[in-house]
């Protein structure tokens, strides 16, 4: 699994082989870092639903705070704003 829950937080694991523990983030801190990220980018719901491959429903909702999504699908929008390479 991509992603560990301890205590609340969700830990990122770097992609390869390495599986290296990048750090903990909660759903709310994770939500924080997706809406910067994507505003740097000049991403939308769109791009961002382009490049992770998860819907963009799913993504509003996640954002919203309306719903919830697994920790592979938080995997999924973390790497691809590069938050799984952070440390």
């Amino acid at each position: 699994m991509p992603a560990c829950k301890k205590a609340g937080r969700f830990g990122i694991h770097a992609a390869g082989g390495s599986g290296t523990e990048v750090g903990f983030m909660t759903r709310d801190e994770i939500r924080k870092e997706i809406k910067a990220i994507c505003q740097r980018k000049g991403w939308s719901v769109a791009d961002l639903s382009r490049e992770s491959q998860v819907s963009q429903r799913a993504i509003r909702g996640f954002l919203e705070k309306r719903d919830e999504v697994s920790p592979q699908v938080l995997y999924r929008l973390c790497k691809s704003l590069g938050l799984d390479k952070r440390s």
